[in-house]
């Protein structure tokens, strides 16, 4: 089996060897990477192994997904400390320009946050 990743889905291509020896990809469906969906074309097109084949693959690349978003989030800390950094040097037009998306993303950092550690309702309000 192989993979080819395109966007949120990966195209799965199994070799077939024709009559001459000729070796040839063809693909048999997609699964969908966000979901972990393989289409009903792939599952009619795989046997049991190749099936299995792409669990595992789909485990390893889920589990890899995972430890890099654990990567990115023990390395905020320090990026936001870049970005404070650089709004202080940089020109007031550099920072208009994104000024609006970062305060988007920190606000949805702080609503994420305080939904995930409140323990009682008036908990939430430590939001502002």
């Amino acid at each position: 089996m192989q993979f080819r990743i395109r966007g949120n889905y990966a195209q799965l291509l199994k070799t077939t060897s024709d009559s001459s020896g000729k070796t040839r990809s063809q693909p048999v469906g997609v699964v969908n990477l966000l979901t972990g969906k393989v289409s009903d074309r792939a599952n009619a097109g795989l046997s049991g192994e190749e099936t299995a084949e792409v669990e595992r693959w789909l485990e390893r690349r889920t589990a890899l997904a995972r430890r890099r978003q654990q990567l990115e989030v023990e390395e905020l800390a320090g990026t936001l400390a870049g970005v404070v950094a650089w709004i202080d040097s940089a020109e007031k037009a550099a920072v208009e320009a994104v000024a609006e998306e970062i305060q988007f993303g920190l606000a949805e950092v702080r609503r994420a946050l305080t939904a995930k550690l409140a323990t009682r309702p008036g908990d939430a309000d430590i939001a502002g």
